[in-house]
């Protein structure tokens, strides 16, 4: 137990030790990562069509499923702090959009799947926030907690689907 617990504080304090782009860099790296490879593999794979109907249905919530168990990974296993896990994750999903939406020529519709990824980054970040705050170890924003600022995020990434689709 003590060597775990050990562990985790020596992760804690490299962690601390580097510069903050390089935290926001890890994540924003991650984002971009998740999302261009995804959307490459969508854009790219060669599956029969009646595969694809079959499981259209599952690949949305497939993907929100990795984006949110990378992100508990970043903040529960590489330990970075809830700003560069928020910030970075949610510029480089963004990014990889943005690259996507004009190398294909897709249009505005494709910033809904966006925001259904801003959803998954804070379902991911909030667990990793709940139990470092628990711990002891968060340092909460200027104003306010970090629960405000997931709950903002997580009503404007469900409110952006909504108001495009409607």
């Amino acid at each position: 137990m003590v060597d775990k617990y050990f562990t985790i504080c020596l992760r804690r304090e490299i962690m601390k030790e580097k510069p903050d782009f390089v935290l926001v860099g890890i994540s924003f790296a991650f984002g971009v990562v998740v999302t261009a490879g995804w959307l490459y593999g969508m854009t790219t794979a060669a599956v029969p069509e009646r595969v694809v109907l079959t499981l259209s249905a599952g690949f949305p919530f497939a993907w929100m499923a990795l984006i949110a168990l990378g992100t508990l990974l970043l903040g529960g296993w590489v330990r970075l702090p809830t700003d560069a896990l928020l910030g970075g994750e949610i510029l480089g999903t963004l990014g990889g959009f943005c690259v996507f939406a004009i190398q294909d020529g897709w249009g505005f519709g494709i910033f809904t799947v966006a925001s259904l990824a801003i959803l998954a980054i804070v379902l991911g970040a909030w667990p990793v926030y709940e139990l470092n705050r628990r711990h002891g170890v968060v340092e909460e924003p200027v104003y306010g907690t970090w629960r405000y600022v997931f709950v903002a995020l997580a009503i404007i990434a469900t409110a952006i689907p909504l108001l495009l689709i409607g």
